[in-house]
């Protein structure tokens, strides 16, 4: 698909590119990240993911963003400048609609195309038989990363799954967490597919 905005467009295989032999760690928009000031570390990999409504907060959030995962309902961050921007949803005509009339021009070198729409579910790494049937954005990116097995680190940073609340720009506090998320089932693949569990690091490989 052409971009409506001019930027270049990434595939699934230009993601896995873009990603090789980096030092990745997803950062998870948990308050948890308020009781450590992870900033400094979070900033040293070479490739930080923020997700959705992410707030900045330097201390401890750190303030390197790399690519922006974000559901095709919202527009929280939109205008931030990233290398990829990453619109995610399950059904590809919303996320045709919401591209066209959400994207900012100039906020992103490459937009995922609709080959990153839905990851995990399209490469059948979640199916309608697991427990997880609809991904938060999180879970889908950190499976098709871990599936991939080309990072050199593969990091998440405070994902406790919604047990100390969430970290979120004022705008978005107000929104629930989805009920079709399986929250439980995301942390248990997750912790038992970890390489080592570390405090608030969680480390896949």
């Amino acid at each position: 698909m052409a971009d409506p905005h001019g930027v270049r467009s990434m595939k699934r295989s230009g993601f896995r590119n873009y990603v090789a032999g980096k030092r990745v760690c997803l950062v998870a928009n948990s308050r948890s990240l308020l009781d450590e000031n992870l900033g400094p570390l979070i900033d040293s990999y070479d490739v930080v993911i923020r997700f959705n409504s992410f707030v900045i907060d330097p201390p401890h959030t750190g303030t390197k963003i790399s690519v922006h995962a974000c559901i095709h309902l919202y527009d929280f961050n939109l205008a931030v400048p990233v290398d990829v921007r990453i619109m995610v949803s399950g059904k590809k005509d919303l996320w045709m609609k919401s591209v066209h009339e959400k994207i900012v021009p100039g906020a992103q070198r490459w937009l995922g195309d609709a080959s990153l729409r839905w990851p995990a579910r399209d490469l059948k790494l979640i199916t309608e038989k697991t427990a997880v049937k609809t991904p938060t954005v999180g879970f889908n990116i950190m499976r098709l990363l871990h599936h991939y097995e080309v990072c050199a680190a593969l990091d998440l940073i405070g994902f406790d799954f919604y047990e100390s609340g969430m970290l979120r720009v004022e705008a978005a506090m107000s929104i629930a967490h989805s009920q079709a998320h399986n929250s439980v089932a995301e942390r248990d693949w997750t912790l038992a597919n970890a390489r080592k569990v570390s405090g608030n690091i969680i480390s896949m490989i």
